[in-house]
């Protein structure tokens, strides 16, 4: 074999070595993150909260969960009765069997008293409030949106 094949065949296996690095870091990277979804911005929720509404949605007590994401979910209702568990598994009151983000059993919402709250099972990506992960069981209020993994819950 000649030099410049040898060297050829070197510059193209170290390529393809970078290739292989490149997709490893990627698929890492993807599953590490914790998904948002779109729209789904602690600033933006601020903002669209008006003076007054503020009052109102500390009066009303929660009564349902209206699916925001994904999109093939989007529109459906959950009436808050009794616990709802979400996660990927079939014994989940809301299966995500799809989203690789979800946990088996990922959150929990359930009834303390007159309130709601939402908790994180010990999830591996987590469970936000408007935002913001919760590391302990988190009092629900009337528009405050909940994300299980790519899922994104509002309450109503």
């Amino acid at each position: 074999m000649s030099d410049q094949l040898l060297n050829t065949l070197k510059v193209a296996l170290l390529g393809l070595l970078y290739l292989f690095f490149a997709r490893v870091l990627w698929a890492v990277w993807t599953e590490v993150r914790v998904p948002s979804a779109p729209g789904l911005t602690a600033g933006r929720l601020k903002k669209q909260s008006a003076p007054g509404s503020g009052k109102k949605a500390a009066q009303a007590a929660p009564s349902k969960l209206l699916m925001v994401e994904p999109s093939s979910m989007r529109g459906s209702t959950l009436s808050l009765d009794d616990e709802v568990l979400v996660g990927r598994s079939a014994e989940c009151d809301v299966t995500l069997a799809d989203d690789p983000f979800v946990s088996t059993k990922h959150a929990r919402f359930f009834r303390n008293g007159d309130n709601w709250y939402v908790e994180d099972l010990g999830s591996t990506n987590g469970t936000l409030v408007n935002a913001v992960r919760i590391t302990a069981a988190q009092m629900l209020r009337v528009d405050d949106r909940v994300q299980t993994g790519s899922a994104v819950f509002e309450v109503h």
